[in-house]
């Protein structure tokens, strides 16, 4: 069985990056041939603003330079990727690339406020004989805009299955393609236990203990440093900042050239993780640590619907809180057996839809 995946693999993203590799890794480590297309189209290389990534280069250039090597490293060590490199659809067109399945998925591909969302490669709309699947897109909303459901509608064509990372996606696909099967299922990093991610996780980086704050979007900066200071006055611990290259709240240590083991590492060293992340949020589950997570303004249902799921409702909050605690989880059992479940059951429906031969 030769299965082929198209995902937003190559970015400067260490949750991209991640779950590229965690879906790759299940699927071979369950006997599925598998290769990521390595499809990386000029946005993404820029972030969707050539002008924007041209200036932050200036200003932040030893950081991106050696932030870039180390994701470069990555791609080569630790994914399988084809030969060759496509940066549209004509090209993939012209490659009719042969497998038995092809699978996008995971990340916000489906997303249309990102061009990712709007780009007919991540729906698997070019020339191909392969049955087609998509594994934990998301759309990143509650509430999908009729204009992202046009685009999806649009370029969506004879799917076998469909998986979403969020679970009231469900109902409003299933309106558009009522002759499909459509699950709810959980990020591909969950689909792998702990040691999975040990080769790629770095040594640890800060001896001194520390609380972990990642802020992955721009946050309300009076806000979070009311949010870390109470935190510090409770562990009494430094504060290490990653997420971005510019300072967004307070701080002891900043860390700009974060690349996936050391984002991994950082998670797994730290007393105590603050984040608007969905994969630093994952992380935290698949470490067992204590966290606190703020639901981001634009995408935060998939944050909230595994944490509900998994019985930690009080380990988020959204800025509109005024009064919150800092939670703490006294004990992981119930939490990783509702985690389990899951994750077998994502485990199971996975490997069901990839593993129909295309005469079934």
């Amino acid at each position: 069985m030769k299965t082929m995946t198209i995902t937003l693999h190559d970015t400067d993203n260490c949750g991209s990056s991640l779950q590229a590799f965690a879906l790759q890794t299940f699927l071979l480590e369950n006997g599925v041939d598998n290769e990521i297309i390595d499809y990386v189209p000029n946005y993404v290389k820029n972030n969707g603003s050539a002008l924007k990534s041209f200036i932050k280069h200036i200003i932040y250039f030893k950081y991106i330079q050696n932030r870039n090597k180390k994701f470069k490293e990555f791609k080569k060590r630790f994914l399988k990727i084809t030969k060759k490199k496509y940066k549209n659809i004509m090209e993939l067109n012209n490659s009719k690339l042969d497998c038995d399945c092809l699978i996008t998925g995971s990340d916000q591909l489906w997303n249309s406020s990102y061009m990712c969302g709007r780009d007919s490669v991540f729906y698997l709309d070019f020339d191909t004989n392969a049955r087609k699947i998509a594994y934990a897109v998301s759309v990143g909303k509650s509430k999908i805009g009729q204009d992202n459901l046009n685009i999806i509608k649009t370029n969506v064509n004879n799917f076998d299955w469909i998986s979403v990372r969020e679970g009231t996606t469900v109902s409003q696909l299933k309106q558009l393609f009522p002759d499909t099967n459509i699950d709810y299922v959980c990020d591909p990093v969950l689909l792998n236990e702990s040691d999975a991610y040990n080769d790629i996780k770095s040594k640890r980086i800060i001896e001194d203990e520390y609380i972990l704050v990642y802020m992955a979007q721009i946050p309300d900066t009076e806000k979070i440093n009311n949010i870390i200071n109470k935190i510090r006055k409770k562990y009494n611990a430094k504060i290490v900042l990653i997420g971005s290259y510019r300072n967004r709240c307070d701080s002891d240590i900043h860390i700009r050239d974060v690349a996936p083991g050391d984002f991994l590492s950082l998670i797994y060293n730290a007393e105590y993780i603050v984040s608007n992340s969905f994969h630093a949020t994952m992380f935290s589950l698949i470490y067992e640590k204590d966290f606190l997570s703020i639901l981001p303004e634009k995408n935060g249902t998939r944050i909230k619907e595994i944490l509900d799921k998994v019985g930690l409702s009080k380990n988020y909050i959204d800025f509109s809180s005024k009064e919150y605690n800092i939670p703490e989880i006294k004990r992981y059992e119930e939490i990783r057996k509702k985690l389990n479940e899951f994750r077998n059951f994502s485990r199971k429906k996975l490997l069901e839809n990839v593993m129909v031969k295309n005469n079934e």
